[in-house]
């Protein structure tokens, strides 16, 4: 066994690595099912194609957005409310998220396919693209439920511990697009509104998967009937705001750049908006790995944090900054490798313009990144303001100022290109500037992450992880008769404490690990505050579902049982409880 301090704690990286991994397959899922539709139509109907896609992209943000609010925000507050062992709570939000998904959902669709022609006329379709658009945009619409739903099972998933059922979901999203566009577009020559029809259907087989796969996950999280509780859970809106937002301004952003195209830089504007949409196929990839990785802080750092536990939350991002920086720079390293061969891969002949587009966007897909998991992290910490701000600024005034101004002076598209940088430095550069002004105010706060001081300065603790097995236990029971030694605890309760340690090992050992799986690590955190007598031992290990504590109660009167040392234990804490948070189990002793 080899200790180690909380800052290699074992299980932090793991959850790191199994919500980050699963959450970029799942986003690459979706996004490179658009990208190759929309390479189909380039090769197919060439920068005409690519000029509708383009045109009727900020459709599909709002879709995003709309999702992003109403789902994000219940399966955050869902997941705060099973760490407190409140599954009825957690079942209201979930119940609040999927009929406001309902009920949103048809409204959109009816509303959008009624309108489709005055909304295409709004998205700067010109006489001969009109009838294209509006065509588009009635097949896509037509799952608008679906569009908008299927961000309900891809965050409660995650929530319940099951990331790669999410996953999973959004392959078959994948697929199902792909299939059904050349179907639509070879079979039954329905042209370029055959690949909004088949993504309408994609995103419904992955709603309807994800829902199956929810229910089947038995995790206590049950749909009810309609009621008061929705207004009650659509108060929580706010914690959903920022993810919806960053869509809301994406799609405002892009009608601005097409507008900028169509209406202020000369020459043939299908060319440059063309150019966008190979960018938006280029930022489909490098977003799947942002959002995969950020939101992958929204859910950990979130959980961590209600909890109080802020030594997690900083390994946690820490780690989510390393991997996430080393992965993304990687591909964006290849994309400007490649930049000049990316828009003839679309079917464009004149690819100057998508050359540049792809350079620039490997150049800020870093600072993308960062600016994205500050934005998720200050959201997941109840700092919803600065979360809000950075993402209204990068998307507004940060990007479209400069590139308005640039486009006019060299009358090209460049600006739109060099904007796009700007925005992401800048952006990153004001939450430099905000942290330095609120540790000014308040010295106690941490850097960048801003977490209070004041709350853990009092704390006395030792953190560490042992592996599970026969030998680790007696090593686990020495670390903490040692910290209890050191702060002079009664002899009395050291020496139970320290038994229970070592049986709480051996019972996760037997229970939740197999014992032919792979090396395995329990995490271990005792601690107390100087200034009252209580102290707290958290205990932490993945594997199969196994609650101690029921465990322990279930063979409280049986003096022969392996859990003899516990129920001592027990006797002593003024509250025990059990949750498994993020598809790991987690104990927590006050005593």
């Amino acid at each position: 066994m080899t200790e180690t301090l909380i800052s290699n704690d074992t299980l932090v990286k793991k959850i790191v690595g199994r919500y980050i991994f699963p959450g970029i397959m799942a986003q690459l899922g979706v996004k490179l099912g658009n990208i190759i539709n929309t390479i189909i139509v380039g090769q197919i109907f060439g920068t005409d194609g690519l000029a509708i896609i383009s045109l009727v992209s900020p459709i599909e943000l709002v879709m995003m957005s709309v999702g992003s609010l109403i789902c994000v925000a219940g399966a955050i507050h869902a997941g705060f409310a099973i760490a407190g062992r409140d599954n009825d709570t957690a079942g209201k939000f979930y119940s609040a998220s999927f009929w406001s998904v309902i009920f949103v959902g048809l409204l959109i669709s009816v509303f959008g396919i009624i309108f489709s022609r005055d909304i295409a006329l709004m998205l700067g379709a010109d006489a001969g693209q009109l009838e294209m658009v509006a065509g588009f945009l009635r097949a896509e619409l037509a799952g608008g439920v679906f569009m908008i739903g299927v961000y309900l099972p891809m965050n409660f998933l995650k929530v319940i511990g099951h990331p790669s059922k999410a996953m999973a979901m959004l392959l078959i999203m994948s697929a199902v697009g792909i299939g059904g566009a050349l179907l639509f577009i070879n079979i039954f020559s329905m042209g370029v509104p055959g690949v909004a029809l088949a993504a309408s259907l994609s995103y419904a087989a992955a709603f309807i998967y994800g829902q199956i796969a929810f229910v089947k996950a038995d995790s206590g999280v049950k749909i009810i009937k309609p009621g008061f509780y929705i207004i009650k859970g659509m108060t929580a809106l706010v914690s959903g705001l920022p993810s919806a937002l960053n869509n809301i301004l994406r799609a405002v952003l892009s009608l601005c750049v097409n507008l900028i195209i169509l209406y202020i830089l000369p020459g043939d504007s299908s060319v440059m908006l063309s150019a966008v949409a190979v960018l938006g196929s280029v930022m489909g990839i490098i977003n799947a790995f942002v959002f995969g990785i950020s939101q992958s802080t929204l859910q950990i750092a979130g959980i961590a944090y209600s909890d109080r536990d802020y030594k997690t939350v900083k390994l946690a991002v820490k780690n989510i900054f390393i991997i996430g920086n080393i992965i993304v720079g990687i591909f964006a390293a290849i994309i400007i490798i490649f930049s000049g061969d990316i828009g003839a891969l679309f079917g464009m002949k004149d690819t100057t313009a998508s050359t540049f587009a792809c350079i620039c966007a490997g150049c800020y897909a870093n600072l993308f990144l960062c600016n994205n998991i500050f934005s998720n992290f200050f959201s997941a910490t109840g700092r919803n303001l600065p979360a809000i701000v950075i993402v209204s600024l990068r998307l507004s005034l940060f990007m479209l100022v400069p590139a308005f101004f640039i486009c006019i002076v060299t009358a090209n598209g460049i600006g739109i290109w060099i904007g796009y940088f700007l925005a992401e430095a800048f952006a990153l550069v004001s939450i430099f500037i905000y942290a330095y002004v609120k540790r000014r105010k308040n010295p106690q706060l941490s850097r960048l992450l801003l977490l209070d001081g004041d709350k853990i300065k009092n704390i006395i603790s030792k953190n560490f992880s042992v592996t599970a097995t026969d030998e680790s236990a007696v090593t686990a029971s020495e670390r903490i008769t040692e910290f209890l030694e050191e702060n002079e605890f009664p002899p009395k309760k050291i020496m139970r404490i320290s038994m229970a340690v070592e049986e709480i090992v051996m019972l996760v050992r037997g229970h939740a690990y197999s014992k032919s799986s792979e090396k395995e690590y329990i995490d271990f955190r005792i601690f107390h505050n100087k200034n009252d007598e209580k102290m707290f031992l958290r205990v932490r290990y993945g594997g199969k579902d196994f609650n101690l504590i029921k465990y322990s109660y279930s063979h409280f009167d049986d003096d022969d049982s392996d859990a003899f040392g516990m129920n001592m234990l027990l006797k002593l804490t003024s509250d025990a409880a059990y949750s498994r948070t993020l598809g790991v189990n987690n104990l927590l002793l006050e005593i």
